[in-house]
């Protein structure tokens, strides 16, 4: 069928796209959801080997994922929201800076609290800040000019209504069961044992007007 001076009979794209192991197992995919996944692997796919940033348009992501463009738009916010993308105004189209999220837990949590290493996204880049995140890891701190930031991780629960990062309870919980639903919203580890800790208190009205509770952790500095 072929002889040695005919060239390949099928071109295939080799490039992939990176999906953490803590992106899953602590929740992250989760709090996306779906639809907001999907846009994310959309344009991690339009980023250059050495760029950071895509511009796919709303109706590109629409068409890549089957999603509706206000659907899109939704999943977008949730993107900046959750820190895996920062969007810039260029003309006018959307630029789409991709961010890595790496899972600092401490081993010292009496001392300090787990961090989020908020990295640059893309296939050279990414590489060079872990290169950062591991001197973090190691020092606590990162060296001077580093792309990298790190952010405490703050867990808010509020049992009527909130906003931001706030986990959202139409009312309090009363059985085992529903402390289960609420607590699938968390990230596994300390955070999780804590929110568990506190809607117990709730179900069991050993807090103060437990319909109305707030609970907010905040990492030790």
């Amino acid at each position: 069928m072929t002889d040695d001076k005919q060239g390949d009979l099928f071109k295939i794209n080799t490039l992939f796209i990176k999906v953490l192991h803590d992106l899953i197992q602590r929740g992250e995919l989760r709090r996306l959801q779906p639809g907001a996944f999907a846009v994310l692997c959309v344009i991690r796919s339009h980023v250059p080997m050495t760029g950071t940033s895509a511009f796919p348009g709303v109706k590109t992501i629409g068409e890549l994922t089957g999603l509706g463009r206000t659907t899109v738009f939704k999943a977008l916010k949730r993107l900046e929201d959750l820190d895996y993308l920062k969007i810039r105004r260029v003309g006018r189209k959307n630029v789409y800076e991709l961010r890595e999220k790496f899972y600092a837990e401490s081993n010292y949590p009496d001392v300090i609290g787990d961090r989020w290493a908020i990295a640059r996204y893309g296939p050279l880049a990414t590489r060079e800040d872990l290169r950062d995140v591991e001197h973090f890891a190691r020092h606590g701190e990162l060296p001077g000019g580093s792309n990298v930031t790190i952010t405490p991780i703050n867990i808010v629960f509020n049992i009527a209504a909130g906003d931001g990062d706030a986990i959202n309870i139409g009312a309090a919980p009363t059985d085992q069961q529903a402390i289960e639903r609420i607590l699938s919203d968390v990230e596994p580890g300390r955070i999780k044992d804590e929110v568990t800790r506190i809607l117990q208190a709730v179900k069991d009205k050993t807090l103060p007007d437990g319909s109305h509770a707030d609970f907010q952790r905040r990492n030790k500095e």
